[in-house]
């Protein structure tokens, strides 16, 4: 779910910026950090994603407006795929995550979650099997919590402030730690919490949680370099304005959250916000996001200083950047939300490769949520709320 949806939809909260933290720099005065070598840590391969299908999601509804397709999400090994259905928003949600054939796309099973599920992690077994699967509730404010055989095995409450508008904390988003003790969950009511569940008991672990600040919502996370990168957006008094950052934060001391600010505007039509991040095999974090420009950027997470911005060549001149795809290739896609183009960008040579206009392919693709590669890189799969669809690119 966007920034601006939530927006739109949250009442103003009191804010205030965390106190350990670096200070932020607003969008056009980021310094570069030097050009650190790019080591051949990936093939060199990046072909441009061809068209293949679209498999519709439709007639899979149950529950909510629509089926909307959300997060998409191959298991580790690659040998299971997992599509959830958001169906709408608080009071229209779906309730269903499907695992489909990763090789034709039929449904193998169902599994039954809280209202809106929207995105999907997994802990694996030693060998890579599947351990569990998580699902991110973001109407039903909670995560429920399946094994192997896709069996619902517990459901974790995420709390919400006494009285708020909605009764959820909107959580959407998951890290897992690299030694897989917690999975790691965001929270976008603007009350700035990152929450951790203990993999072990399957309850929330308050001595891991992470305190962004009040007013801020944050977004997509990932691990790098031992820290947990999350993207994040801090809403100005009065929803006049947000200002998108990257905060990083050792696990070890959740209390020491570092910032750095990519984008800023109080015009009280632009709400920037980090939507989406990524880590390429060189450590290097990519995010994205709404209101950032037509853009994406490169950020050293262990400084939290700035290594590249990558222009995106996409139609709209804000970027209205939903979500990233990144290849072990070193092949990222970007969708944009508003112009339903894909920027296909080479981050090992940080150049442009080709934008694709998914509303001139059949059936007509809008409204793009996700972006999923396949363990191997040679399937792209993206999720569209506006055609109930999931599409299906070949490399």
């Amino acid at each position: 779910m966007s920034f601006a949806v939530l927006a739109a939809l949250l009442a103003p909260f009191a804010f205030a910026t965390p106190t350990q933290s670096f200070s932020a720099n607003p969008a056009g005065q980021l310094p570069l950090a030097p050009t650190p070598q790019v080591r051949p840590c990936a093939p060199r391969y990046s072909p441009t994603p061809l068209w293949r299908t679209a498999v519709s999601m439709s007639s899979s509804a149950s529950c909510g407006s629509s089926s909307w397709p959300y997060g998409v999400r191959y298991s580790p090994a690659g040998d299971r795929l997992y599509v959830a259905l958001f169906g709408g928003l608080v009071g229209n949600g779906g309730c269903r995550v499907l695992r489909l054939d990763p090789s034709n796309f039929a449904t193998l099973a169902e599994i039954p979650t809280g209202e809106s599920p929207q995105d999907i992690a997994f802990t694996t077994h030693a060998n890579g099997s599947l351990r569990r699967g998580f699902v991110a509730n973001s109407s039903g404010s909670s995560v429920t919590v399946f094994d192997a055989q896709d069996a619902v095995v517990a459901t974790i409450p995420i709390s919400y402030p006494a009285g708020a508008f909605y009764p959820t904390a909107f959580p959407g988003a998951f890290a897992v730690a690299p030694n897989q003790r917690h999975v790691y969950v965001n929270t976008q009511d603007g009350t700035g919490r990152v929450l951790a569940i203990d993999t072990t008991t399957l309850q929330l672990d308050p001595a891991r949680e992470i305190q962004l600040g009040a007013g801020h919502t944050a977004t997509r996370m990932v691990f790098a370099s031992g820290k947990l990168v999350i993207g994040a957006a801090q809403a100005l008094p009065n929803w006049i304005g947000s200002t998108a950052k990257v905060m990083a934060v050792d696990p070890a001391q959740p209390q020491l959250v570092q910032e750095l600010a990519l984008a800023t505007s109080s015009d009280g039509f632009h709400f920037p916000a980090v939507q989406d991040c990524a880590v390429d095999c060189d450590g290097t974090v990519w995010v994205a996001g709404y209101d950032m420009g037509a853009r994406v950027f490169g950020i050293d997470p262990l400084t939290l200083t700035l290594r590249y911005v990558v222009p995106t060549h996409t139609s709209q001149a804000d970027g209205k950047f939903q979500a990233l795809g990144l290849s072990h290739d070193g092949l990222l896609c970007v969708a944009d939300m508003w112009t339903h183009e894909i920027s296909v960008l080479d981050i090992r040579l940080r150049r442009w490769r080709a934008t694709l206009d998914t509303a001139q392919l059949p059936s007509v693709q809008q409204g793009a949520q996700e972006l999923e590669f396949s363990p191997d890189g040679r399937t792209l799969l993206a999720t569209w709320a506006a055609t109930d669809n999931l599409g299906v690119f070949d490399l």
